[in-house]
């Protein structure tokens, strides 16, 4: 989105960040349950929606429709850890 819509670099470098290390993280689980082809395919697949996001492709109507689809997103996630802590009575850390 920072990148689409001329934003200082600053603006959108913590999302670049963690988004990269999430990445890093993906690519670590699927080699370790699937082996190294099936990375190789997923790094395709990460290349192509980086590709198409970031070079155009995507009118940017619809991926400002995409971007605010992150919200509740990250609302909604935390909803079965919370029904767990819940039913066992427990006080644990929500994961971020």
């Amino acid at each position: 989105f920072g990148i689409r819509k001329p934003l200082p670099f600053s603006t959108y470098m913590e999302f670049f960040v963690m988004a990269f290390q999430g990445s890093v993280l993906l690519f670590l689980i699927v080699h370790h349950n699937y082996g190294l082809r099936s990375m190789v395919g997923f790094a395709a697949v990460v290349a192509y929606a980086l590709t198409v996001t970031t070079f155009w492709l995507i009118p940017f109507g619809a991926f400002q429709g995409l971007f605010r689809i992150i919200v509740p997103v990250s609302s909604v996630r935390n909803v079965p850890q919370i029904v767990q802590n819940y039913k066992t009575k427990s006080t644990g850390q929500l994961s971020m």
